[in-house]
């Protein structure tokens, strides 16, 4: 139940040519957790990944949930995802904070994908029993929100047997400065968007299929 690749706090990374079957999430882009990543400087930037196919995994392109000292400058192009659990996952939880940022994927195609093609979900713990990951509610400073924003999806075709496009944000801050641009995705449910602001879906079509 392992990722396939995981990379955190690093810079200048290329991924390509690549072929991932996992039991978790498949290209995994992270930077730390809670206040503790926060004392190290270090964003995980200049990603670029490319000309990839995922077969199992949780999510085929995935930024998070430990992000806490944020993405940034991240080109996806060119990738392949078949039977996924989700296509495109973005993830984080309030109390890691953080903020992702001028991230750019394009051309991406799904098939059978089980659950959403697109989520951004800021409510997600892994395991909210577990040290670390629960949130006790008091937010110390504004660095405890995390953000997502200023991330461009393109030419994003496929089909997935949940909700094509998902957001979750937090009341302290929402998901913003989103585009899903001149794509179509087949699926059961067009989106879901709470505490979303600014999303771009210019050209695309959400296309119901029957069950």
């Amino acid at each position: 139940n392992g990722d396939g690749i995981d990379v955190e706090s690093c810079r200048r990374v290329e991924i390509c040519d690549s072929s991932f079957d996992t039991g978790d999430d498949a290209i995994c882009i992270k930077s730390g957790k809670n206040r503790q990543a926060r004392r190290i400087k270090r964003p995980t930037e200049q990603v670029y990944i490319h000309d990839c196919r995922v077969w199992h995994g949780h999510g085929g392109f995935v930024i998070g949930s430990e992000m806490s000292r944020g993405v940034r400058d991240v080109l996806v192009r060119r990738m392949t995802f078949i039977g996924t659990d989700v296509g495109l996952r973005f993830k984080s939880a309030m109390g890691r904070g953080g903020l992702v940022r001028d991230i750019v994927i394009e051309d991406i195609s799904m098939l059978r994908i089980a659950g959403e093609a697109v989520t951004f979900d800021l409510g997600y713990v892994l395991d909210p029993g577990k040290a670390g990951n629960s949130y006790d509610g008091v937010m110390q400073d504004e660095e405890d929100i995390p953000e997502f924003c200023g991330i461009s999806m393109s030419r994003v075709t496929g089909s997935c047997l949940g909700t094509a496009l998902r957001i979750r944000g937090l009341p302290e801050r929402s998901v913003h400065d989103i585009a899903l641009r001149d794509s179509v995705i087949h699926c059961l449910r067009q989106s879901e968007l709470v505490y979303a602001d600014s999303i771009d879906l210019t050209g695309t079509s959400f296309v119901i299929d029957d069950e």
